[in-house]
This record gives C-alpha cells, structure tokens and sequence, in this order.
C-alpha cells in the first residue's frame, strides 16, 4: 500500500489494534540522488530475504513501558526496541506492503554512515558472518572476471526480487536493483572496517564510541524477567 500519508498512518493505527509494534517499510521519495538509489539497494536485498529494519515503527508505548523501556546505549536502536518489545511477550506486525516515505540525508552524511551501518551487524551474527566472507569471495572472483560478473548479476537478481515482494515495484525505482552490486562492495569492505573498530573499543557515534551494536533476544529476555529499567 503506497497512499497518502494519512492513509498510511491509518492503516498503521489499524495494524497496532493487534500488536504491540507495526513494522512498515521506508523508502525515498523523490527526488533521488545517486546516494539515495545506493543505499536503496540494501532495502531491496533486505526485502529479498525477509524484512528491512526502517526508521519507521509504529508502538505501543504501555508494553514498552512495563518492560522498563528499551536501551539506547546500542548503535542499532530500532533492532533493541523491537527485540525489546518480542522479549516482553510483545507482538511484531511485519507490514512489508506498507510504505512510508523518507527523505534522504546529504551525501556527505550518507559517507559517514558507511562503516557505522556495518557496525550495526554485530547484532546480528549470521548477517555479520555472511558479508565477512564477501571480501574473500570477491578477491577470488577477481581473478576470474565472467564469475565476477555473473555473482554481480546475481546480486542484481536479488534485489529485483526485493523490489517486487510485497507490491514494492511501484514504489521503488525501476532501476534501483541496478545499484546492488556496488552495496554488496561497499559492504564487503566496511564491514572489515568495523571489525577494526570494534577491536579498538567501538565505532565513534555522536560524540561517543559505541561498542554494543545490540543485545540478543536471550540477554534481553533476562533483562526483562528482572525488570531492569532501560532508557526509553
């Protein structure tokens, strides 16, 4: 569903009558910047194999207050408070079809938010061990350019089918897969490049260096269970 904002806001409204968190889908509206269409790639691919985490969420503030709020100590806060609400028992609505529009920042922020996002992975270890191997893998593919360019189809393919799941066709630029190859590059790099930071004590955020991206579902579920207060 891709209507007018009041539209969308009513349908979120309707979803959270039977859960406790709406998980809509973000995109960029226009106009899109060559930044905007890179990063646009990462959701497809997202969407290919499950859901993207958007800057989106619709919540029910009563469960997540008797959890004791949610942590925002981590880099990848939108993950924690999801986690957060699951491990108080709370219901997620995965709202793929529904989209909500977003503005994308400037280039030069898009830039410094390479590593940062692939920081974010070490919240999610299989993600995290995934797109570990791809430097290895692409430096291989090197040697052998028509396996390099037949994985780059590959990517392409996948984020094709990102775009169409769920109605996204009409929403998403019709070249927007196009520009999955260089993601999938791009990250094959950035995440060594957080590994470095991570092994330095953090990534720098706002002033800080963050070392937790995120806690596991199990660390919050024990968190909950005594009932820490977290922040909101």
């Amino acid at each position: 569903m891709c209507g007018t904002p009041r539209e969308s806001l009513e349908r979120v409204v309707s979803l959270l009558a039977d859960a406790d968190v709406v998980r809509p889908q973000n995109y960029f509206a226009d106009p899109l910047p060559w930044h905007a269409r890179w990063d646009t790639a990462r959701t497809l691919i997202n969407r290919a194999f499950g859901s993207d985490c958007p800057g989106t969420l619709a919540v029910r503030r009563s469960l997540l207050q008797a959890a004791g709020g949610y942590s925002g100590d981590v880099l990848f806060e939108n993950l924690e408070l999801l986690r957060t609400i699951r491990a108080a028992g709370g219901r997620e609505i995965r709202a793929d079809d529904l989209f909500v529009a977003r503005i994308c920042c400037s280039a030069r922020h898009f830039r410094g938010q390479r590593v940062r996002q692939a920081y974010d992975d070490f919240a999610q270890p299989g993600r995290l061990a995934v797109e570990a191997a791809l430097l290895p893998l692409l430096l291989t593919l090197l040697r052998k350019p028509v396996r390099l360019v037949l994985f780059a189809g590959a990517t392409i393919i996948t984020a094709e089918i990102g775009r169409r799941r769920a109605d996204g066709a009409p929403v998403f630029a019709a070249d927007a897969a196009l520009w999955a190859p260089l993601w999938v590059g791009e990250r094959a790099v950035s995440i060594w490049l957080a590994l470095g930071w991570r092994l330095r004590g953090g990534v720098p955020y706002a002033g800080k260096r963050l070392f937790t991206a995120g806690h596991s579902l199990r660390q919050l579920r024990r968190t909950v269970r005594r009932g820490t207060p977290r922040h909101l």
